[in-house]
């Protein structure tokens, strides 16, 4: 193999660098998880004690009956995510409603949205049908790399607000990233890789894994503009139906 192609010695490739930057997500997710799957087991077990120390009207019983089961379908969903999050193997490309994975990957970080203080919303707009073919794992991991670094910018702000903007075309569909943080001070190094000494959860990680993974599919990633704040745009290619 001519020697001008291989990487330089110690660089990371792309397969790497997409892997490194998922394992990062999963602490982030993990941590989340166990928080929000503590507060579900707190609340089945209330609700339990209730239930078999009280004597109840049936009404009163059902309520408490459904609450724990829909607890334990909340627990289940959160530890879904983490493992769908963590499996190493592609579970193959298909048309995916952009729209369905922002709000899982929302709510996969709803935990410490409301922990922090955070306003997380969606918006969509356009008239294409919002779907695009990839693996859902890796749109999963590029919203979730958005949305956290969006949330890293407005940690401790009086004002703590991100926003998912979906605009669909028929030619492509746009997703938009803001925040109401301080914006970015250095553009030109955004989408560097950290210093391998650097912390592994700065944004260069994650924007980097996120231009791998959309040059895969015919997709980009940029710097956006904002009112205030810092954006960023994906774009990739719009499937129809």
């Amino acid at each position: 193999m001519d020697s001008q192609s291989d990487p330089p010695s110690g660089a990371l490739t792309p397969d790497t660098l997409v892997l490194l930057n998922r394992a990062t997500l999963v602490m982030h997710t993990v941590r989340t998880a166990i928080h929000e799957v503590n507060n579900v087991l707190q609340m089945i077990s209330s609700s339990a004690e209730m239930l078999s120390g009280s004597p109840d009207s049936r009404s009163e019983a059902a309520a408490r009956v459904d609450a724990i089961l829909q607890s334990t379908l909340r627990g289940h969903a959160i530890l879904q995510n983490v493992s769908d999050l963590a499996r190493r193997d592609r579970s193959g490309e298909r048309a995916l409603d952009v729209s369905k994975l922002a709000e899982q990957a929302l709510a996969m970080r709803r935990y410490e949205h409301n922990r922090s203080g955070i306003r997380a919303r969606i918006e969509q707009c356009g008239q294409g049908s919002g779907r695009v073919r990839m693996d859902p794992q890796h749109l999963l991991q590029i919203l979730l790399n958005l949305v956290i670094n969006a949330e890293q910018a407005v940690a401790g702000r009086p004002t703590r607000e991100l926003r998912v903007s979906i605009t669909a075309n028929h030619d492509d569909v746009e997703i938009c990233v803001s925040d109401s943080g301080p914006g970015v001070s250095d553009s030109d190094r955004l989408f560097e890789l950290p210093a391998p000494s650097g912390p592994q959860g700065s944004p260069g990680l994650g924007l980097a894994a996120c231009r791998v993974i959309l040059a895969q599919y015919g997709g980009s990633l940029d710097l956006g503009k904002a009112p205030s704040g810092a954006a960023f745009v994906v774009r990739l290619p719009a499937v129809s139906g």
